[in-house]
């Protein structure tokens, strides 16, 4: 479908994963001396209207990075589609490391 939107497409022999999906793409933008590389997740759980939020803070020059949350928003994880597993889990996880890192 990609290809056929005119899309440029880059595929792996092997299925690499997630982590090695991410790498291609990431190496591949880089490769064009992008100002700034966004990357969201096809899955609709995180909000792709907040993009420029995330982005104008980089190109101002007062971050070089920038995360967005598919908990903190206005329409919540769940009701992105997000597994109730692993919501909970990402939820307990999140709150130990803030007790302990503070």
């Amino acid at each position: 479908m990609a290809e056929k939107l005119g899309i440029k497409v880059f595929s792996h022999p092997n299925n690499l994963g997630y982590g090695g999906n991410q790498k291609t793409c990431y190496w591949e933008a880089l490769k064009l001396n992008p100002s700034v590389v966004v990357m969201l997740h096809p899955d609709y759980q995180y909000d792709a209207t907040m993009m420029p939020y995330l982005v104008q803070p980089i190109l101002g020059g007062k971050y070089d990075f920038m995360f967005g949350s598919r908990i903190a928003t206005k329409k919540t994880a769940l009701e992105g589609g997000m597994p109730k597993v692993k919501y909970y889990v990402n939820r307990i996880v999140c709150l130990l490391q803030n007790m302990l890192l503070g």
